[in-house]
């Protein structure tokens, strides 16, 4: 919780520090499918702030995304946008580092537990932001890397890996 606090603290900072000319918040609904297997589809919802600067945007946002059986995961990352065009609204390239959180960290069962944190997150792709009057639309399509890291414990044999998901991720969100 404490790096989730310090991550918040610190993206909102260096989105104050930015030169902005507005600044926008974003909700909406999220898909991530799971490259390797086409039945792997984790779902949630996306939220964030931004802040329009000269040549794009920077923000911070976090996603919370559920699988099925397995717990909630909570991406929480930068948020940068470098719009193809020369005004702040239309097609961007966008880059999302950050760390992804896990809510369900601990599983025991007979002669045995698992436990698996967080790790290392990292969207890349395109997007689209539309101004309409106070409100648009933000919609984006990226590729997701996402770390996390499994300790399990069975009958005393402990082993240590990393759990690497690749996923394409799809979110549309209201921008007010």
């Amino acid at each position: 919780m404490k790096k989730i606090i310090t991550a918040a603290l610190l993206l909102s900072t260096i989105t104050a520090g930015a030169q902005t000319r507005k600044s926008y918040a974003f909700i909406g609904p999220a898909i991530y499918m799971n490259t390797k297997s086409s039945s792997d589809v984790i779902y949630g919802g996306t939220a964030g702030f931004a802040s329009l600067t000269k040549f794009g945007s920077i923000g911070a946002a976090v996603d919370v995304l559920t699988k099925a059986d397995n717990g909630i995961y909570f991406p929480v990352y930068l948020d940068i946008h470098a719009f193809l065009a020369k005004k702040n609204e239309g097609a961007y390239i966008l880059a999302q580092p950050g760390y992804i959180v896990r809510s369900k960290t601990y599983i025991s069962f007979p002669g045995g537990s698992v436990k698996e944190s967080g790790g290392f997150y990292f969207g890349a792709g395109i997007g689209y932001l539309s101004h309409i009057v106070k409100s648009g639309v933000t919609a984006q399509l990226k590729y997701i890397l996402f770390n996390t890291r499994i300790n399990s414990n069975y009958y005393n044999d402990v082993t240590k890996q990393n759990n690497s998901t690749n996923a394409v991720a799809l979110s549309v969100a209201v921008a007010f």
